[in-house]
């Protein structure tokens, strides 16, 4: 989540990123409030809250296909 209490969803993605062993684990990136088009492109991919069960799925295999194809 974007807005976590002590290390929030762009300190994660910041550490995931700095560690070669975590560097390529995909993220996804959601939350409730307003966050800029820079920092939702930091993760590779972004829901806002609310969203339905399906399209975090929709979601969920499109950034797994993309990481795929990047390889």
């Amino acid at each position: 989540d974007y807005e976590l209490p002590e290390l929030d969803g762009l300190g994660v993605i910041a550490e995931l990123r700095k560690d070669p062993a975590t560097r390529a684990v995909p993220v996804l990136l959601n939350t409730a409030a307003r966050i800029s088009l820079t920092d939702i492109q930091k993760a590779d991919g972004f829901l806002k809250k609310p969203f339905p069960e399906a399209l975090l799925y929709e979601m969920l295999e499109r950034v797994q296909r993309t990481r795929r194809v990047q390889r």
